[in-house]
């Protein structure tokens, strides 16, 4: 048994190192060009924390001195001293342009975890799906936004123009005392080193990247396309066992300057152009987008009758004999099919933008809901990308029961290519995966994986275009 001053000692022990444990540590926000939301305070406290194995938190009063201060420039204060690594990076931002808008239109900003500050006079915009809207409808001539977001733009209206704004920020960190310099650095010096070592990239390692192009409506997030994932790891696992491949995800322009930064560098399934090609090499197409076609209900009214009539469908025929026939479409179209949309009242009439929601006036981005506009017969069909109902098919398992027709029209396909560091080893693996693609049984697995919902005569249809395509090798 221990003696009752022993106990007491202990005791008085514990209770020291437990107030020392629980003795708080300040930090301050001190940034220039930033607003910032209470969850980034919230995260950064938690990663304080668990950097220092101290309780972090926020100062609210300006009567408590910090203890350690994040900013977005350099400090200059003697008594603090800088980390060697920053805490925080915050994405570039954009400016997102309607070239058709009045020039004296107001100046959008949209309200991020960071939200950059703006001399100009502008107004704030909650979400990505409101500045959008307010973009489209001209109500400001342009609105800044994170480059992450771009895509969202991008999908509503393909006019916009985007040009770079500000670049990435880092948030440095700046201790008070020695001891917490010294307890975050060297904690981050540990965990750099291990990343460094799991994470090398050695002659036979290739960042291959992913563009995000799908709007996943249940995290509010956009998300590479499944069938491409899906197409890496089979392409690795297949053909290319003897390199590593590191998968990343970004958008496009994130893409394009890590590619240009890099020697071993890849991207899936982008557009190219000139100024592209001054940057990368190219390999032979790696994707043939098929122009909208309708999809119906296997069995419906509406199949049964285009089942009767000439291919590819003229919708004029089909809606001049049907008039009670509605087509729903997502998104806003491209010109040439708001032409067509516009062309006769009639038409006009049979035509509904399943996006656009009149009682609350603003675009939904939940593309699964269309489906449930047909299931409901509310619309008989779809005017829809093969592509993009392959992405849905595989997310949710919706529309198996669907039919597909070709529709005459003007559109034509358009590809994409796997672009690669303008480097030895981006012309080792595009030298590698032409070969490939040139083998009609490779093409036949590389199609059948990228989109293996298709039907077999859009399959068909794709694999013919490609192999149409190839006669012209371009790199």
């Amino acid at each position: 048994m221990w003696s009752k001053r022993v106990f007491v000692s202990v005791c008085l022990y514990i209770l020291s190192c437990t107030a020392e444990a629980q003795s708080p540590v300040y930090f301050s926000m001190q940034l220039s060009q930033y607003e910032y939301s209470s969850k980034v305070v919230a995260q950064l406290s938690e990663e304080l924390s668990l950097k220092l194995n101290r309780q972090v938190i926020h100062r609210k009063h300006k009567s408590v001195a910090p203890d350690i201060i994040i900013s977005d420039s350099r400090h200059d204060n003697s008594d603090f001293k800088s980390s060697l690594y920053s805490i925080y990076t915050i994405s570039s931002h954009i400016k997102i342009s309607n070239p058709n808008a009045d020039p004296n239109a107001p100046l959008g900003i949209v309200d991020n975890a960071f939200t950059l500050l703006e001399n100009e006079q502008h107004i704030k915009i909650k979400t990505v799906e409101q500045a959008a809207i307010l973009l489209q409808k001209k109500v400001i001539r342009a609105v800044i936004d994170l480059s992450n977001n771009e895509v969202g733009y991008r999908f509503l209206d393909k006019e916009v123009v985007v040009t770079p704004y500000k670049p990435n920020t880092l948030l440095k960190v700046y201790f008070r005392t020695e001891a917490l310099w010294q307890k975050y650095n060297d904690n981050l010096l540990t965990s750099n080193v291990k990343l460094k070592e799991e994470k090398s990239v050695t002659p036979k390692d290739i960042n291959f990247m992913r563009i995000f192009k799908f709007f996943e409506p249940e995290k509010k997030a956009f998300e590479p396309l499944v069938g491409e994932t899906k197409l890496l790891d089979w392409l690795h696992k297949q053909h290319f066992s003897d390199l590593k491949f590191n998968f990343t995800s970004s958008n496009t322009q994130t893409a394009f300057t890590n590619l240009k930064q890099s020697d071993n560098t890849c991207i899936l399934n982008v557009l190219k152009n000139d100024g592209r090609k001054d940057i990368a090499y190219f390999s032979l197409a790696t994707a043939s987008y098929i122009p909208r076609a309708l999809f119906v209900q296997k069995n419906s009214a509406i199949d049964n009758a285009l089942s009767q009539m000439a291919k590819p469908i003229a919708l004029q025929a089909l809606l001049k004999q049907n008039p009670r026939f509605y087509i729903g479409y997502w998104r806003r179209t491209d010109n040439e099919l708001n032409n067509f949309l516009v062309s006769t009242e009639v038409q006009k009439n049979n035509f509904v933008n399943l996006s656009f929601s009149k009682e609350n006036n603003r675009i939904n981005y939940n593309a699964y809901r269309q489906f449930d506009f047909v299931e409901k017969d509310r619309v008989q069909g779809l005017l829809e990308y093969p592509l993009f109902v392959n992405e849905v098919k595989l997310r949710k398992n919706s529309g198996y029961n669907y039919r597909s027709y070709q529709i005459k029209s003007t559109e034509s396909n358009s590809y994409s290519y796997v672009a690669c560091s303008k480097s030895e080893t981006g012309r080792s693996i595009i030298s590698r995966l032409n070969a490939l693609l040139r083998q009609e049984n490779f093409r036949n697995n590389f199609f059948g994986t990228l989109v293996p919902t298709y039907s077999d005569s859009e399959l068909d249809r794709v694999l013919n275009d490609i192999t149409s395509a190839y006669s012209d090798t371009e790199q």
